[in-house]
Protein backbone atom coordinates (compact mmCIF):
# COMPACT_ATOMS: atom_id res chain seq x y z
CA UNK A 1 0.00 0.00 0.00
CA UNK A 2 2.79 2.48 1.47
CA UNK A 3 4.74 1.60 -2.28
CA UNK A 4 1.77 2.38 -4.14
CA UNK A 5 0.95 5.59 -2.99
CA UNK A 6 4.64 6.51 -3.15
CA UNK A 7 4.57 5.70 -6.92
CA UNK A 8 1.35 7.85 -7.29
CA UNK A 9 2.28 10.54 -5.56
CA UNK A 10 6.08 10.71 -7.69
CA UNK A 11 3.92 9.79 -10.77
CA UNK A 12 2.27 13.31 -9.85
CA UNK A 13 5.35 15.28 -9.23
CA UNK A 14 6.65 13.77 -12.57
CA UNK A 15 3.83 14.93 -14.17
CA UNK A 16 3.67 18.56 -12.35
CA UNK A 17 7.25 19.14 -12.96
CA UNK A 18 6.81 18.15 -17.04
CA UNK A 19 3.66 20.40 -17.18
CA UNK A 20 5.77 23.58 -15.39
CA UNK A 21 8.89 23.38 -17.63
CA UNK A 22 6.66 22.50 -20.98
CA UNK A 23 5.39 26.15 -20.93
CA UNK A 24 7.64 28.73 -20.74
CA UNK A 25 5.27 31.94 -21.11
CA UNK A 26 6.03 34.57 -18.01
CA UNK A 27 2.13 34.57 -17.90
CA UNK A 28 1.90 30.68 -17.64
CA UNK A 29 3.72 30.82 -14.67
CA UNK A 30 2.46 30.31 -11.04
CA UNK A 31 0.90 33.52 -9.41
CA UNK A 32 2.19 33.81 -5.86
CA UNK A 33 -0.29 34.65 -3.77
CA UNK A 34 0.15 37.44 -1.63
CA UNK A 35 -2.88 37.78 1.18
CA UNK A 36 -4.11 35.03 3.39
CA UNK A 37 -8.13 35.26 1.69
CA UNK A 38 -6.41 34.35 -1.85
CA UNK A 39 -4.59 31.16 0.06
CA UNK A 40 -7.79 30.04 1.95
CA UNK A 41 -10.15 30.54 -1.06
CA UNK A 42 -7.47 28.29 -3.21
CA UNK A 43 -8.12 26.01 0.19
CA UNK A 44 -11.95 26.19 -0.07
CA UNK A 45 -11.42 25.66 -4.10
CA UNK A 46 -9.55 22.42 -3.28
CA UNK A 47 -11.84 20.70 -0.79
CA UNK A 48 -14.99 21.50 -3.01
CA UNK A 49 -15.48 24.50 -3.10
CA UNK A 50 -18.15 26.62 -1.66
CA UNK A 51 -21.47 25.37 -2.72
CA UNK A 52 -20.47 21.78 -2.25
CA UNK A 53 -19.28 22.70 1.24
CA UNK A 54 -22.51 24.55 2.45
CA UNK A 55 -24.81 21.33 1.52
CA UNK A 56 -22.89 19.31 3.98
CA UNK A 57 -24.55 19.38 7.81
CA UNK A 58 -22.99 15.99 9.51
CA UNK A 59 -19.57 14.85 9.51
CA UNK A 60 -18.10 11.50 11.17
CA UNK A 61 -14.27 11.38 11.60
CA UNK A 62 -12.30 8.80 13.55
CA UNK A 63 -8.48 8.81 13.82
CA UNK A 64 -5.44 8.47 16.68
CA UNK A 65 -4.33 11.30 18.27
CA UNK A 66 -0.65 10.74 18.88
CA UNK A 67 1.36 13.19 21.72
CA UNK A 68 5.42 12.16 21.70
CA UNK A 69 7.03 14.55 23.27
CA UNK A 70 10.41 12.83 23.88
CA UNK A 71 12.52 16.12 25.67
CA UNK A 72 10.08 16.03 28.65
CA UNK A 73 11.09 14.37 31.68
CA UNK A 74 10.30 11.50 31.66
CA UNK A 75 9.14 11.07 28.53
CA UNK A 76 5.63 11.44 26.92
CA UNK A 77 4.27 9.20 24.63
CA UNK A 78 0.80 8.67 24.34
CA UNK A 79 -1.37 7.11 20.86
CA UNK A 80 -5.33 7.44 21.56
CA UNK A 81 -7.89 6.48 19.13
CA UNK A 82 -11.02 8.38 18.46
CA UNK A 83 -14.26 8.86 16.70
CA UNK A 84 -16.26 11.98 16.06
CA UNK A 85 -20.02 12.68 15.16
CA UNK A 86 -21.01 16.56 14.68
CA UNK A 87 -23.90 18.10 12.94
CA UNK A 88 -24.84 21.64 12.93
CA UNK A 89 -24.97 24.03 13.85
CA UNK A 90 -22.60 23.29 16.68
CA UNK A 91 -23.72 19.77 17.41
CA UNK A 92 -20.92 16.99 18.30
CA UNK A 93 -19.96 14.09 20.39
CA UNK A 94 -16.34 12.85 20.38
CA UNK A 95 -15.50 9.39 21.98
CA UNK A 96 -11.97 8.56 22.95
CA UNK A 97 -10.44 4.96 23.52
CA UNK A 98 -7.78 5.93 26.21
CA UNK A 99 -5.91 3.36 28.37
CA UNK A 100 -8.23 3.73 31.25
CA UNK A 101 -11.50 3.46 29.39
CA UNK A 102 -13.33 5.63 27.52
CA UNK A 103 -14.37 9.07 27.63
CA UNK A 104 -16.90 11.20 25.95
CA UNK A 105 -17.25 15.10 25.54
CA UNK A 106 -20.42 16.20 23.63
CA UNK A 107 -22.58 19.36 22.82
CA UNK A 108 -26.33 19.22 21.93
CA UNK A 109 -26.45 22.94 21.17
CA UNK A 110 -27.41 24.15 24.18
CA UNK A 111 -25.43 22.25 26.86
CA UNK A 112 -22.14 20.58 27.34
CA UNK A 113 -20.37 17.66 29.23
CA UNK A 114 -17.76 15.83 29.70
CA UNK A 115 -17.83 12.14 31.05
CA UNK A 116 -14.79 10.05 32.02
CA UNK A 117 -14.38 7.28 35.03
CA UNK A 118 -15.51 10.03 37.72
CA UNK A 119 -18.79 10.26 35.70
CA UNK A 120 -20.82 13.26 34.18
CA UNK A 121 -19.74 16.79 34.20
CA UNK A 122 -21.03 19.99 32.56
CA UNK A 123 -18.91 21.49 30.19
CA UNK A 124 -19.00 25.57 30.69
CA UNK A 125 -17.03 25.83 27.14
CA UNK A 126 -18.11 23.94 25.11
CA UNK A 127 -17.71 25.68 21.74
CA UNK A 128 -14.28 27.31 22.91
CA UNK A 129 -12.59 24.13 22.10
CA UNK A 130 -10.59 24.18 18.89
CA UNK A 131 -11.87 20.64 17.96
CA UNK A 132 -15.53 22.15 17.65
CA UNK A 133 -14.18 24.16 14.02
CA UNK A 134 -11.66 21.23 13.09
CA UNK A 135 -15.06 18.97 13.17
CA UNK A 136 -17.33 21.37 11.48
CA UNK A 137 -18.70 20.20 8.68
CA UNK A 138 -18.32 23.16 6.92
CA UNK A 139 -15.46 24.35 9.26
CA UNK A 140 -13.20 25.46 5.61
CA UNK A 141 -15.98 28.04 5.41
CA UNK A 142 -15.29 29.65 9.27
CA UNK A 143 -11.54 29.89 8.84
CA UNK A 144 -11.67 33.90 7.66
Amino acid sequence: MKTHLTVCILALTFCSVIAIAGDSTEQSALKPYTTVNEVLERYIDAVGGRAALEKLVTRVTSGRLITNLPSREPPVYDSTSFETYTGLPHRYLMISYIPDGVERAGFDGKIGWRQNADGIKRDEQPLSSKLVWLFDPQGALHIM
